[in-house]
């Protein structure tokens, strides 16, 4: 099958459009990638913090165990930072 000069060239060009394409696709995957290892980080830093958060919270509940009533109801109160509800 001959081509035509035009026919060769349109050719030419869709070839070179699916090159781009490719190469877009390409780049936008690294893109995707790396925002994904991003928000990755983020959140094993949130997650970090979130665990220091906890383990502050569970540092200062015990610090005030001693102004806390009877062991025995310990478990049914909440502290509140101003005081403990039952």
């Amino acid at each position: 099958m001959e081509m035509t000069g035009v026919e060769v060239e349109e050719l030419m060009k869709m070839i070179g459009m699916e090159v781009e394409v490719e190469e877009r696709m390409e780049m936008i995957g690294v893109e995707v990638e790396e925002r994904m290892k991003m928000i990755e980080v983020k959140v094993e830093e949130r997650m970090e913090m979130i665990d220091v958060e906890i383990d502050q919270e569970g540092r200062s509940y015990l610090q005030t165990a001693g102004k806390k009533p009877a062991l025995h109801t310990q478990h049914m109160e909440k502290y509140t930072g101003f005081g403990y509800l039952t």
